[in-house]
């Protein structure tokens, strides 16, 4: 069945859909905040650099100096603090709970948007491991960027992504665009996917090979989505000119000369790891993953290898000092053997990774799903390709897009069953709860 042809979506599904994860980031991260232990790499983010910048704007207010302040990233997270704070008073504790709610709006997101393609119940479990996520929650109960970046970012995606391209659409999905970025500049990725959802409805893509595979059927009417995609992007492009002219650089003043060094080489082969770690639970609910697999094995030991390619070409060993460390993978890492300074154990991981996106794609054009499983694929590599210049290669920066990648690509791969006799998938409800033991056993 089409996405277009499906039933619509109900509030009363979404509501159902995102009970249970939202549950899960409200209780973990209300028991977090109304305790006393601390996450080490979080609270040094939110004290020396974004609770400085948010009293900075709330001081200067009502014409803050963007030019350069404490934080490597936009302004737009640190004005909304900003500006309620010079209401409410700049409390820290208080400021706290809002990051909670912004984590609970981004899982509540992601679970509705599978509502288009699933029952409420198996949203729900599909959504999980995005709630329980060490990252997510981490960055619930401490003042940082992350949640509010990516509950503006998964809206468009997951726009573009599920949903046929109509203006509306595109329109909504270049607003959002505009605010992900005004928060943090390097969210400009959200072009690709949403020129890409534009392009695919044009004449130009009925002339490629395989077109009618990938054509968005809800409007294969001329170039005019193509060019609506195009210019609603532009708006966030200005502002991010905007930004790195004032700044004179990419990030503000301050950070130019720890961030603008070098590119991050291991970037790619990371992500794979990441895929790694989590992908396996998702093929666990993959329907016929074992036929799949059987069915391409040569092609996908090439994907392998070339994924653990990714890892082992560049430096991939646990190195605090150029920007390798932080997260669950470099600790396994950092354990692992090394060989001239290339990780054997990310190579591994890397592997498992590309394997898993490999047939996370097999399974979405199985199903059908070949239009919106390019748009996810292509959002993940431009997502990727955004953190090249970052110095730093950190785990919570890959972490919440590859749930997000993992939790919309099983999701259309599963039968389609709006009722609640759908088998809930068990991979994802078993990973929820390996990463909810995971937060307790370091965090409460």
């Amino acid at each position: 069945m089409k996405a277009m042809d499906l039933p619509p979506v109900t509030a009363g599904s979404v509501v159902r859909a995102a009970l249970l994860p939202a549950l899960i980031t409200l209780v973990l991260g209300s028991s977090f905040l109304l305790g006393g232990r601390v996450l080490s790499s979080q609270k040094f983010d939110q004290d020396l650099y974004h609770i400085q910048a948010i009293r900075q704007f709330e001081s200067q207010l009502p014409t803050p100096d963007l030019s350069d302040y404490s934080s490597a990233t936009g302004p737009g997270y640190h004005l909304l603090y900003a500006v309620s704070a010079s209401v409410i008073g700049s409390d820290l504790e208080t400021l706290r709970w809002y990051s909670l709610v912004f984590a609970v709006g981004l899982v509540v997101v992601i679970a509705g948007f599978c509502t288009n393609l699933t029952s409420p119940m198996t949203a729900a479990v599909l959504a999980s491991p995005v709630a329980a996520s060490y990252y997510l929650l981490g960055s619930a109960v401490y003042v940082a960027t992350d949640n509010l970046a990516w509950l503006l970012a998964a809206i468009p995606l997951g726009l573009v992504v599920l949903l046929p391209t109509r203006p509306w659409v595109l329109i909504l999905s270049g607003f959002f665009m505009l605010l992900a970025v005004l928060v943090r500049q390097n969210f400009v990725w959200l072009a690709g996917p949403i020129i890409l959802a534009g392009l695919l409805t044009s004449p130009l893509v009925r002339t490629l090979p395989w077109s009618s595979r990938f054509q968005d059927g809800e409007s294969a009417a001329g170039w005019g989505r193509l060019v609506l995609s195009l210019l609603v992007t532009v708006p966030a492009c200005l502002l991010l000119a905007a930004l790195v002219t004032s700044w004179g650089g990419l990030v503000p003043p301050n950070f130019q000369d720890f961030h603008q060094k070098n590119l991050m080489w291991v970037t790619l082969g990371f992500a794979f790891s990441v895929l790694g770690l989590y992908g396996p639970f998702f093929l666990l609910s993959l329907p016929r993953a074992r036929e799949l697999i059987v069915a391409k094995l040569p092609l996908l030991v090439v994907v392998g290898v070339l994924g653990a390619l990714c890892a082992l070409v560049p430096p991939s060993d646990f190195a605090p000092d150029q920007g390798r460390y932080a997260g669950v993978m470099w600790s396994l890492v950092r354990l692992g053997p090394v060989v001239g300074e290339r990780s054997l154990v990310l190579a591994f991981f890397a592997f498992v990774g590309a394997i898993c996106l490999a047939v996370l794609w097999l399974g979405m054009l199985r199903a059908g799903r070949s239009r919106h499983g390019l748009v996810l694929v292509v959002a993940w590599a431009a997502i990727i390709a955004s953190n090249f210049p970052n110095s730093q290669c950190f785990q919570r920066y890959f972490d919440l897009p590859t749930l997000m990648v993992l939790v919309w690509g099983l999701a259309m791969c599963l039968p389609y069953r709006r009722d609640e006799d759908q088998p809930a998938p068990l991979g994802p409800g078993l990973l929820a709860m390996v990463l909810v033991l995971l937060f307790a056993a370091k965090a409460l």
